[in-house]
């Protein structure tokens, strides 16, 4: 980034701002990141969940760091980067001021941001929370929406600049999420996104190189986000199966009785098993077939603006439970259950119109926890043509899709 790399470079005279932590940490512990892209209609949120973060940051462990990166919507305010030290006398530490704005949308950016906090706190592990606005793979061939189609989304971090002109609106593509994690010198033990539509198959075999697990919901949240007073701690456990299924939990009893997260951890070190064997099942099961999509469940409908009423994030597991033969299956769902090692259903949750929870019901048999981009004829004459943009994600040719003529 333009504007941080300068200072990079003068980080040993940066001291208003940040701090020498060679005495504070010693290799052992957890950094976990937020990265805060709240520079559009959810800025107002920003502060109630970093109160939150407060809270939960009381039960960090002493070679612990939570660092949150916050880009809002107001023109009085530059990007900063604060740690939450869980002192009661000095909760909040601001460790670095950015002297200008931009885009945090921009892949570049994240990367530096990233990176300083790395270098600055470093530790044994490390984790990447995602906090913004997010549409799965969904691609664009433009990083600005032109007037013509303001309401296209893409897959992560939406940035309206100085303003809410929705001219400006610019996302990050998972592709180049994808490359900007990958260039920094450590991976992460999680990737939390607390953001809408995340945990796509697609998604998850992009980001399988850059961290050890991924946990989100293949469906939207709610815009109050995360719990994250209660999911804080958990973030810093340094059991593996302990530290996602607490989240999950965490996550998904946030709901009470009434509309909870459907959420899932994928383990990312078995996604090339799955690809094999989701190759074969397609390849198999699935050339020159019409496939039935009546009931399955879904998690995005494009049903406003631009895009109208076109189902394309299905879940990967009710969708190959109801096209391939049963014992196919049963094979492919023992590479799938080694994947997605946790799940926590729902049968609603909160939606913004683009799902009818009248067109399936949410069974133990049918929800995997993930979806699947499948294609589709109908695809070929919207004016968005997924069939085509998902050839640019490495699963397409990785599960089978073009073996069969896709």
């Amino acid at each position: 980034m333009k504007y941080l790399l300068t200072t990079i470079l003068a980080v040993l005279a940066f001291t208003a701002c940040s701090h020498d932590n060679s005495s504070e940490s010693n290799g052992q512990g957890r950094t976990v990141i937020v990265y805060m892209a709240a520079e559009n209609n959810l800025s107002s949120i920003a502060q109630v969940n970093i109160n939150d973060m407060i809270i939960g940051a009381k039960k960090l462990g002493s070679k612990d760091r939570l660092l949150v990166f916050v880009d809002r919507q107001n023109p009085q305010e530059k990007p900063f980067i604060i740690r939450l030290t869980g002192n009661a006398k000095q909760p909040v530490d601001t460790v670095y001021q950015f002297n200008n704005d931009f885009y945090s949308s921009d892949s570049e950016e994240m990367k530096q941001i990233l990176g300083w906090c790395m270098k600055e706190y470093p530790n044994d592990s490390y984790g990447l929370v995602l906090w913004g606005h997010a549409d799965g793979w969904l691609f664009h061939n433009t990083t600005t929406p032109k007037a013509s189609t303001p309401s296209i989304k893409k897959a992560f971090g939406q940035d309206s600049g100085k303003d809410l002109n929705k001219e400006e609106m610019k996302w990050m593509e998972i592709t180049e999420m994808r490359d900007a994690l990958a260039a920094l010198p450590h991976t992460f033990k999680f990737i939390f996104a607390d953001c809408c539509a995340f945990q796509n198959v697609e998604v998850a075999y992009e980001l399988r190189n850059t961290t050890d697990y991924i946990i989100a919901s293949p469906a939207e949240i709610p815009g109050a986000g995360a719990p994250y007073a209660n999911i804080i701690p958990a973030m810093f456990n340094k059991t593996d199966a302990t530290m996602y299924q607490q989240i999950c939990d965490r996550y998904n009893e946030a709901g009470g009785t009434g509309n909870r997260v459907p959420i899932s951890t994928v383990n990312t070190a078995k996604l090339s098993d799955l690809a094999s064997a989701t190759h074969d099942i397609i390849s198999n099961e699935l050339n020159g077939k019409t496939f039935n999509m009546d009931g399955l469940v879904y998690y995005y409908n494009n049903v406003n603006y631009v895009y109208r009423a076109e189902r394309i994030m299905y879940d990967i597991m009710d969708f190959l439970r109801q096209n391939t033969g049963n014992e196919a299956y049963l094979k492919w769902r023992q590479t799938y259950d080694a994947a997605v090692v946790y799940k926590k259903k729902s049968s609603k949750w909160d939606t913004n119109g683009l799902v009818d929870f009248d067109d399936f019901t949410v069974t133990d048999d049918n929800f995997g926890g993930m979806s699947m981009f499948v294609p589709l004829n109908r695809y070929n004459s919207t004016q968005k043509n997924y069939n085509e943009l998902i050839k640019q994600m490495e699963w397409y040719n990785a599960a089978g899709w073009s073996s069969i003529g896709w």
